[in-house]
């Protein structure tokens, strides 16, 4: 990426970025993978790793710097001072765990992109914080003793196998289950 980024100045998009990268000379991932969206969520974490590793080695060489947004990233000159720094990231802190590479099945991932058509279709709900909330979501997961957030995780891809419509369950309680789910990663990535 070192030599493909500067040659793109007012930047290039993720989708063209990952094209050029499994096309030759690189070919770093096959080209059957673009429809599936776990392999595909895995494409796009491998890369904004690798673009986030890359900023920061930059950063400490103070050579240049990346600017990394999906859609575009782009090359960018290094700059002392204030404007300079390193401020707190989220998403870097994100695509540089790679437990949210490994923890990220394929029904996270459809989770995902569901909630981000929701939001883009103004349905987008705050999640309620209370107590009561949080011991409901319990209820629902039938979690009646918590230990840690794995078994919140295991309980819920157990509930929604068993209760996914394409599985012959029942769409309202699957959407319960992933609601319950959603709101106790919320409550616990916060604390």
């Amino acid at each position: 990426m070192t030599e493909i980024l500067p040659q793109h100045p007012l930047g290039i998009s993720e989708y063209d970025l990952l094209l050029l990268l499994q096309n030759q000379p690189y070919q770093l991932f096959s080209s059957d993978g673009m429809q599936d969206p776990l392999i595909l969520f895995q494409r796009h974490f491998i890369l904004f790793n690798a673009l986030y590793q890359l900023k920061d080695k930059w950063h400490q060489e103070q050579t240049a710097s990346v600017d990394i947004v999906v859609t575009h990233i782009r090359y960018l000159p290094f700059t002392a001072g204030q404007e300079g720094l390193l401020q707190t990231d989220n998403l870097r802190s994100y695509y540089l765990d790679w437990r949210n590479f490994t923890d990220t099945d394929k029904a996270d991932v459809e989770a995902l992109i569901e909630s981000f058509w929701d939001l883009m279709a103004g349905d987008h709900k705050p999640l309620p914080s209370s107590e009561e909330s949080i011991k409901n979501a319990f209820n629902c997961l039938l979690i009646n003793e918590f230990t840690d957030f794995t078994q919140v995780k295991i309980q819920y891809r157990k509930l929604l196998h068993q209760h996914h419509p394409d599985k012959g369950g029942n769409t309202q309680k699957s959407q319960e289950i992933k609601a319950a789910y959603h709101l106790l990663k919320v409550y616990f990535n916060s604390r």
